[in-house]
């Protein structure tokens, strides 16, 4: 759809990024929002880079990781600014990208973003 990003399936102009959000939400909060977005990217996307094993080296066990590893790195970044910025309200801080207050309307209850549904 336009307006979209691409590569997701639409109908019309609208898109269920659900899927996408929920790993990339997981990991942000996973990692206390502390790291901006490259560290959770990173996760997201299966990366074991020293940040990633030095700093959680549990993250590979956790449901969000390696999730994503289909897009690219700045592929997520863009819909970490789409839920920063035109999600209403906003589901991450759009400064520091830490998940924005009330913004775990996507979790399935709980505390955090999500639990391990991640399909």
């Amino acid at each position: 759809g336009a307006g979209g990003l691409a590569g997701e399936k639409s109908e019309g102009s609208v898109q269920d990024l659900t899927a996408r959000v929920r790993p990339l939400l997981h990991a942000i909060s996973s990692t206390g929002g502390r790291y901006g977005l490259g560290l959770p990217v990173e996760i997201v996307r299966g990366a074991q880079t020293k940040k990633v094993t030095e700093k959680f080296p549990a993250a590979t066990g956790w449901p969000c990781f390696g999730k994503g590893k289909d897009r690219t790195d700045k592929w997520w970044k863009a819909l970490a600014y789409m839920l920063a910025e035109a999600v209403d309200p906003p589901l991450l801080e759009s400064k520091t990208f830490a998940p924005a207050q009330g913004g775990n309307r996507f979790s399935g209850g709980g505390g955090g973003f999500g639990g391990s549904n991640f399909g």
